[in-house]
């Protein structure tokens, strides 16, 4: 089964994104900053018999970023099959407590 990474995967593009490649039958890694966004969409992934993981990420963080890929390379045994960064303006950079 081929994987993607989703950034940003948990409203507008890339949701569309997310439910789009599950849709074809690729394992869908649905990265977000929000968590309660990117589990929704996982699990509307799940519930329409796709394969789907949320991985928390804030894009704007190296060590978020890193930490993310490093969860995804050993569910995948280090291979992913495509990367699509979905940075959401009204997400990307907001500074969380």
């Amino acid at each position: 089964m081929k994987s993607v990474l989703i950034t940003g995967a948990g409203i507008g593009i890339g949701k569309a994104a997310a439910l789009a490649f599950a849709n074809t039958g690729y394992r869908v890694f649905v990265s977000n900053i929000v968590a309660s966004e990117g589990q929704r969409v996982s699990r509307e992934i799940e519930t329409n018999g796709g394969v789907s993981q949320f991985i928390h990420m804030d894009v704007t963080d190296l060590n978020s970023v890193n930490a993310a890929v490093s969860e995804v390379g050993s569910l995948t045994d280090n291979r992913l099959d495509c990367v699509v960064n979905s940075r959401h303006c009204s997400h990307a950079g907001i500074q969380h407590a």
